[in-house]
């Protein structure tokens, strides 16, 4: 199956969630995260803003300023295909972009890449390899090839496939976080 079938199979997924079981997995999905080395040990944490179908990451945004922790949100530069991260520090500093994507405004501080300690990564589906199914855009596969420090996806169980098309350019997460908990990615290939 191509990427596309297989994206668009993860969204009806996602889609047919209903809002309590949602929001039981996104509770478990952050305690989880909170819990691991990984979140404990990152000063700076780069995060999306998550968007109506995805993982709520507002929790963990709250939670990392609680424990004054940098979080870092992307915002997009679609001539250039990339993504830069800047300093989110309250609600405020957000605007609308296009497709209505909240993103850091322009008095939003830049985080330099190597000062990201954890970057959490959105997808869609993923293997046990830590290859990833996203939107579609290459954003992330651009940032990540460049990208050195921990990288971790979160993703409900359902969501990890044996297999799944992989391309050239496509840059795996060293870790998928799921409801069952932690899993460092094979390496095997």
């Amino acid at each position: 199956m191509n990427k596309e079938k297989l994206r668009e199979q993860a969204i009806q997924y996602l889609k047919s969630l209903t809002s309590l079981q949602k929001k039981k997995i996104e509770a478990e999905l952050t305690e989880n995260m909170l819990n691991t080395n990984l979140w404990k040990r990152s000063n700076v944490i780069g995060i999306t803003l998550s968007m109506e179908m995805e993982w709520d990451t507002t929790m963990l945004i709250r939670a990392g300023w609680e424990q004054n922790k940098i979080i870092g949100v992307p915002r997009t530069n679609r001539t250039k295909k990339m993504i830069t991260f800047y300093q989110l520090d309250h609600s405020k500093q957000l605007k609308k972009s296009l497709y209505n994507i909240r993103e850091p405004d322009e008095n939003s501080e830049k985080i330099e890449e190597k000062n990201i300690d954890l970057l959490i990564v959105p997808g869609l589906l993923f293997d046990k390899n830590g290859y990833r199914i996203g939107f579609g855009g290459g954003y992330y596969d651009r940032f990540l090839k460049e990208f050195t420090n921990n990288t971790i996806s979160m993703c409900n169980s359902k969501q990890i496939k044996k297999a799944i098309p992989i391309e050239v350019h496509d840059i795996p997460v060293q870790y998928l976080l799921t409801e069952k908990g932690l899993k460092k990615r094979s390496t095997s290939h």
